[in-house]
């Protein structure tokens, strides 16, 4: 008897198979993009692989005074180390003027020993860029809409480079932090003006240990050196945000189409009930009482919503898929 009323009223049950569809695809895909995500942020930030502190100092024996340290020796597991210049120069991209109030650029001779979780997410695979080369994070390619194979040229520099890559970088998780680091080989780094700074990233075994606690053991002259930096909880935090905001637009976006799925539900059967005077008098007659011809339209209306949340949540998976790579800059 349900299933009759299905057919007779299919563009009805179109419409709400349509709805719940959607709904719950969105809903089902930002619940687990927001769950997947956490987890992705505490492994790719985890003590085994991400700095605790990602800085740069003014001093060449920077990373001798935090070895040497006795208090800052029991905290810190290891310390990787590397050249970096500040250059404030214009950004010339395609020979179009890009605004820069001063970015570090970092030499990169193995993208493997660069200190913290990089890949290449755009270009070829390559150890370290070449000498007229220049790697890129994703979220400034975004911001300014820079793609591989465009040419850069710095400041009054005629020497021009050309993005071959464009890379997911741990220390430039997301556009709420305005930091940019740009990727160079060492002679490239030679060659480019700037204020000259050692990359220093300090790794701790203890996953529990806070940004505070660290700082209270540093030396001094180390601190007092630093030109740049930046922590993991920071970068953790603006991560989780970002996906957060992502993923709560999503579940307001899904219970939104379910409040209207909800109130066009209620329109289609006083509808189809207005229309059916008829229909349900003869329901009566041969002795059905309201409880069963009640019965009756909701499970054919029950049955068209669990028809639409099935699909919807079979298409949740490549939406949150899409969603991570998009918000993560396809991160994996």
């Amino acid at each position: 008897m349900w299933l009759r009323k299905i057919i007779m009223r299919k563009t009805q049950f179109f419409i709400i198979v349509l709805l719940t569809m959607m709904a719950a695809a969105i809903l089902t895909a930002c619940i687990s993009f927001t769950i997947e995500t956490q987890q992705f942020v505490e492994k790719y930030y985890s003590a085994e692989q991400s700095p605790v502190i990602f800085s740069v100092s003014s001093r060449e024996d920077a990373k001798e005074l935090l070895l040497e340290d006795e208090e800052a020796k029991k905290v810190i597991s290891k310390v990787v180390e590397g050249k970096a210049k500040y250059v404030t120069e214009s950004f010339y991209v395609n020979e179009e003027k890009i605004a820069n109030e001063g970015s570090f650029f970092y030499e990169v001779s193995d993208l493997n020993e660069i200190g913290y979780p990089m890949t290449i997410s755009s270009g070829e695979e390559q150890k370290a860029p070449k000498d007229d080369e220049l790697w890129i994070s994703d979220v400034y390619a975004k911001a300014y809409d820079i793609k591989v194979g465009d040419i850069v040229r710095l400041g009054k520099n005629d020497k021009e480079y050309k993005v071959s890559a464009i890379v997911n970088t741990a220390i430039c998780s997301s556009g709420f932090i305005d930091c940019y680091p740009f990727y160079v080989s060492g002679q490239a780094l030679e060659d480019l003006e700037g204020i000259v700074g050692y990359k220093i990233n300090i790794f701790s075994d203890d996953e529990d240990l806070s940004l505070k606690e660290l700082q209270e053991v540093l030396p001094k002259e180390f601190v007092d050196s630093e030109i740049f930096e930046m922590n993991r909880a920071t970068l953790k935090m603006c991560l989780s945000i970002l996906t957060g905001i992502f993923g709560g637009v999503g579940v307001v976006a899904s219970i939104i189409i379910l409040i209207v799925s909800i109130v066009v539900f209620r329109y289609l059967v006083r509808a189809t009930i207005e229309k059916e005077f008829q229909m349900i008098g003869t329901y009566k007659a041969l002795g059905r009482d309201n409880k069963e011809i009640k019965q009756i339209y909701l499970l054919a209306y029950t049955v068209s919503g669990v028809v639409g949340m099935i699909p919807g949540v079979i298409l949740a998976r490549p939406l949150a898929v899409y969603l991570g790579q998009t918000i993560l800059g396809g991160n994996k």
